[in-house]
C-alpha cells in the first residue's frame, strides 16, 4: 500500500511522458490510478475505528508523503519559524526558568554575548541542547544537500562531520602545553633541554652578512632527526619543524631589532627497495623550497582516536590512498605518518591539538593501538613505539622502524627544507635569506646525508 501511495502521490506534470503517450492517454492513466487508490483507501478506512482513522490521516499519510518526496530527491522546504518555535518551547521543557536564570542572563552585556564568549547565557546553553536535538530529528528524516555543491544531489546524513557542527573533542584525555618556543621577559630564548629537542645553537655572535653567508655553523641535521631518550633508546623523527632564533636584547621587541633565524623542516617518505636508488637520484637533483613535496593533510572535523576506523576516516583514506606521486615524475612514495585529528575552530576546551599517527600500513604491521596519553601509540605488549610528545613533530622508536622497513621491503628517505635568514629591519640593510635543501636516509642503520647541502638565495 505504501508503494502504491508513492505512485499515487508522484508529480503528474511530467509522469509517463513520452512520444508514445498523448495528453488524453496520460489523463486516462491517472484517472485509473485515482480510482484504484480510492478503492484501496476506502476498504482500509472501513476497517478502522475513529482513533485509527485519525492516526492514519495525521501520522501515516504525512510520513508516506515525506518518504515519497525523499525517495524522489525532491527539495523539501522547511518552515524555519516553526523550528524556532519548537526550540523555544523545548528550552522551557528542559527546565529553563526566568526566575532562576533571568537575572544572570540579563547581566551579560552585549560584548559578553558575542560568538567568542567563553561564558554564555544559561538560556543559550539550553538553546544549544534543543538545537542539537532538532538537528538530529531533521537528519533522521531528511536528506542533505551541499549548499555549494555543483551537482545539486542530495544524500543521506552520514554523521556529525557532515555539517561541521562538531565544536568540541571529548576524546582528549588531558591538556598539553604545546608551546614550542617560550621566551622570558629578559629576552633569553628558552629552547629547553628535553631529550627530544635538538642541540642548542650558540653561533650568533657574528655580523648579519657574515653569519648569513656561513654554512659551516649550521645545526647538525642528523642530530635533529635522531634523538636518544633518558633510557638510552633511540628515536627517529618522521616529520619535524624547528626554529632557532637569536636572543633579543633586553627590552627590545624581537621583530623590531635586526635578528637572525634558522628554520629546519624535515619530511620523510617510504619507498620500495626496488625504487630506492631511482628515488634518491631524482631527489638529489631537486631543491625543496616552495614546499611542493607531498605533505600530510588533516581530515576536517575528525576527532582524536577516530583515524582508520570511523566512516569519515575511511572515506578520506579511500579517496587519497597510500601512495603519492612526486611532482612531474612517475615516482611514488608513501607518507609514514598522517594527521590524526582535524581542525575544530570552535573548540574552546584547550585540550584539542593536532598530532600525527603512523600510516595505515605501519599502524597495522606494528599492530598499534591508541595509548592512554594523547598522541602516543603502543604495540600489543603495551610498549610505546610512536609518540607526539615533542611539540616539534612525531617520532618512532628506531628499532621498531628498522623492523618494519625490513619486513615490508621498504626504505626511508628524509628531505630537509630549511632557511638561514638575517633580517635588518631598522638599520636600512637588505635582508639576507638563504634556502636550504638536502636528502638523508638510513644506511647500515645510521642516518646519513646523501649528496651535498644546497644553498640558494631567495
Amino acid at each position: 500500500m505504501k508503494d502504491f501511495y508513492s505512485l499515487y502521490s508522484a508529480p503528474r506534470e511530467n509522469a509517463s511522458r513520452s512520444r508514445y503517450f498523448t495528453e488524453e492517454r496520460i489523463k486516462e492513466y491517472w484517472k485509473n490510478v485515482d480510482f484504484a487508490w480510492g478503492k484501496i483507501e476506502q476498504g482500509l478506512l472501513e476497517k478502522l475505528n475513529d482513533e485509527q482513522k485519525a492516526f492514519y490521516h495525521n501520522e501515516i499519510l504525512p510520513f508516506w508523503d515525506l518518504q515519497s518526496q525523499v525517495k524522489r530527491d525532491r527539495n523539501l522546504k522547511l518552515d524555519n519559524n516553526l523550528i524556532k518555535v519548537w526550540i523555544a518551547r523545548r528550552v522551557f521543557d528542559l527546565g529553563y526558568d526566568g526566575k532562576l536564570h533571568g537575572s544572570f542572563d540579563d547581566n551579560r552585556d552585549s560584548y559578553m554575548r558575542s560568538d567568542h564568549a567563553k561564558i554564555e547565557r544559561i538560556g543559550k546553553k539550553y538553546q544549544w541542547i534543543a538545537f542539537y536535538e532538532v538537528l538530529g530529528i531533521l537528519a533522521d528524516n531528511y536528506k542533505i544537500k551541499d549548499r555549494y555543491g555543483s551537482d545539486g544531489k542530495r544524500r543521506f546524513y552520514d554523521g556529525p562531520w557532515d555539517i561541521t557542527y562538531r565544536d568540541i573533542d571529548p576524546s582528549f584525555t588531558s591538556r598539553m602545553d604545546r608551546e614550542k618556543y617560550p621566551d622570558d621577559d629578559f629576552g633569553i630564548v628558552n629552547e629547553g633541554n628535553d631529550w627530544y629537542m635538538p642541540p642548542k645553537y650558540i653561533h650568533w655572535n657574528k655580523l648579519q652578512r657574515d653569519w648569513a653567508e656561513t654554512a659551516a655553523d649550521l645545526p647538525n641535521c642528523m642530530d635533529c632527526i635522531e634523538r636518544t631518550d633518558n633510557k638510552g633508546e633511540k628515536w627517529l623523527y618522521l616529520s619535524s619543524s624547528h626554529i632557532w632564533k637569536s636572543p633579543k636584547s633586553i627590552g627590545q621587541d624581537s621583530y623590531v631589532y635586526g635578528r637572525k633565524e634558522i628554520w629546519y623542516m624535515f619530511q620523510s617518505f617510504l619507498v620500495p627497495k626496488a625504487k630506492y636508488q631511482k628515488t634518491i637520484k631524482w631527489l638529489l637533483e631537486k631543491e625543496f623550497n616552495g614546499r611542493w613535496l607531498p605533505e600530510a593533510h588533516n581530515v576536517s572535523n575528525l576527532l582524536a582516536r577516530e583515524r582508520y576506523w570511523s566512516p569519515l576516516s575511511k572515506k578520506y583514506d579511500k579517496e587519497h590512498g597510500l601512495w603519492r606521486t612526486l611532482e612531474d615524475s612517475s615516482i611514488k612514495v608513501m607518507l609514514p605518518a598522517e594527521e590524526a585529528t582535524g581542525d575544530l575552530d570552535k573548540d574552546e576546551s584547550g585540550a584539542h591539538f593536532g598530532y600525527k599517527i603512523p600510516c595505515k600500513k605501519m599502524f597495522d604491521a606494528l599492530e598499534l593501538s591508541y595509548a592512554d596519553q594523547d598522541g602516543e601509540f603502543r604495540d600489543k605488549k603495551g610498549e610505546i613505539l610512536f609518540s607526539n610528545l615533542s611539540p616539534l613533530g612525531c617520532m618512532i622508536k628506531k628499532e621498531a622502524l628498522l623492523k618494519f622497513l625490513e619486513d615490508n621491503d621498504l626504505k626511508i628517505v628524509w628531505t630537509l627544507l630549511g632557511e638561514k635568514d638575517a633580517f635588518y629591519r631598522t638599520d636600512g640593510g637588505e635582508d639576507i635569506r638563504k634556502s636550504l635543501s638536502c636528502v638523508f636516509t638510513l644506511e647500515n642503520d645510521e642516518v646519513m646525508m646523501k649528496g651535498n647541502l644546497k644553498i640558494k638565495d631567495w
